[in-house]
């Protein structure tokens, strides 16, 4: 695993999306930590639990992601290796065709040449010849092994790909949950804070503004006791 992460792109790639995972930590602490305490202050001690439960939530399908998607990068790298040995070997065995009509090719010529010598040191009028028809086999197998060798190396690529597509539709369900489940909990702690604020206007003490203008000589200074009279009445 060591060397996964170190020496391959998508062994790094994996470790960083880890890393970014627990970055966040920070930030989701805050936001719960808030609307805890808008709860509780909003007396809504059902909505206070459930924020901190939805929070734990948000981490285990975040983390949940991010081994997900390392998991996959891991996985993928030996399942793509595999794949490709796969189709070396098919591509080897094709290849392996030819060879095999050319042995023949060959043994059928030493044999052809070594009876026509023995008819010539006969005296025999006698040729032997049947090349002609293994040589086209021949062409024909070589031709059939390019074209598989194609169709091989295609048919490859297309399970690289469909591999590809499986690991990336398991990281997508995986991330979609997880904002899922942070949408929810930041409604959670919008509700409470709203209710804090609601719960904090009903307790605001509402204060009377004195008749008259506050600034002329019927207003706070012209009140007995008053500060402003008080200064003015010890001058």
């Amino acid at each position: 695993v060591w060397a996964w992460t170190a020496w391959t792109e998508s062994g790094q790639s994996a470790a960083s999306r880890v890393g970014q995972t627990f970055q966040w930590l920070g930030a989701l602490v805050s936001q719960t930590m808030g609307g805890i305490f808008d709860a509780i202050m909003a007396g809504d001690w059902a909505l206070a639990f459930e924020i901190g439960v939805q929070a734990m939530n948000v981490v285990w399908l975040r983390s949940m992601a991010g081994f997900t998607a390392m998991w996959a990068s891991f996985t993928g790298f030996f399942s793509d290796a595999w794949t490709n040995v796969v189709g070396y070997v098919k591509s080897a065995f094709v290849g392996l065709l030819p060879m095999a009509v050319g042995v023949l090719t060959s043994i059928q010529a030493f044999v052809v040449d070594w009876a026509n010598s023995i008819a010539e040191a006969l005296g025999l009028s006698i040729r032997f010849d049947g090349l002609d028809g293994l040589n086209q086999l021949k062409a024909n197998v070589e031709v059939y092994a390019n074209d598989r060798k194609q169709q091989i190396a295609s048919e490859t690529q297309q399970q690289l790909a469909a591999n590809q597509k499986v690991r990336d539709d398991r990281v997508a369900q995986a991330r979609y949950a997880v904002r899922a489940a942070q949408d929810e909990l930041t409604d959670m702690t919008g509700k409470a804070k709203r209710s804090r604020e609601d719960m904090a206007a009903k307790l605001r003490p509402k204060v009377t503004p004195p008749k008259g203008d506050a600034f002329s000589g019927a207003g706070i200074d012209a009140q007995p006791g008053g500060v402003m009279g008080t200064f003015s009445a010890s001058v």
